[in-house]
């Protein structure tokens, strides 16, 4: 448990479809804030999954999945958002 998964345009709706909770951040590779950022929200993934807590967490990434930005109106990344 406590893993991370990678979501693109083509699997985004069924991912945050659904009974559980997903906890996505929106990030891009070339972004410093964005690898700031990441250790801690898999961090978080884990401290969650230790506590049973049944939320899952994933990773978007921006720039290559435009649409998913767009529909989802984000504007700046990292953006975290749970769904």
């Amino acid at each position: 448990g406590g893993g991370v998964s990678d979501l693109t345009d083509a699997t985004f709706g069924e991912a945050i479809g659904g009974e559980s909770v997903t906890v996505v951040m929106f990030h891009s590779a070339r972004c410093g804030h964005c690898k700031a950022a990441k250790p801690h929200f898999h961090s978080a993934a884990m401290r969650v999954s230790e506590g049973g807590g049944g939320v899952r967490f994933a990773l978007l990434d921006g720039i290559a999945n435009k649409r998913t930005m767009k529909e989802q109106r984000v504007t700046s990344l990292p953006t975290v958002r749970a769904f």
